[in-house]
């Protein structure tokens, strides 16, 4: 999997490529303990997420946690129906805001 991040002041932004399956998922939640400390926002972009495995929904969890925890925002953006249909099954449109395509 492929992970880009950038930083603009207090936005974080991290775009997700490929199968976040459960060795992404610990490369993803190392990539972002530290990173989201002090953002007031946080973007997901999973457009290009071809797997999503529950390791990978955990990390997605906990991020959301921390986040609000903060009184910040998370948006996940570029859901596509695959994934749609994962949070729908998951019980996850109650806790994310997130963004079909």
């Amino acid at each position: 999997m492929t992970i880009e991040v950038w930083r603009d002041n207090e936005r974080l932004t991290v775009k997700l490529m490929g199968s976040l399956d459960e060795i992404a998922a610990e490369q993803l939640e190392e990539t972002l303990k530290h990173r989201l400390i002090s953002v007031h926002m946080f973007v997901l972009d999973i457009a290009g997420l071809t797997f999503l495995s529950y390791a990978g929904l955990r990390v997605l969890y906990r991020a959301h946690r921390l986040i609000k925890k903060q009184k910040s925002v998370m948006m996940i953006t570029g859901v596509g129906q695959e994934m749609e249909q994962i949070f729908l099954e998951t019980g996850f449109p109650e806790v994310f805001d997130y963004f079909a395509d």
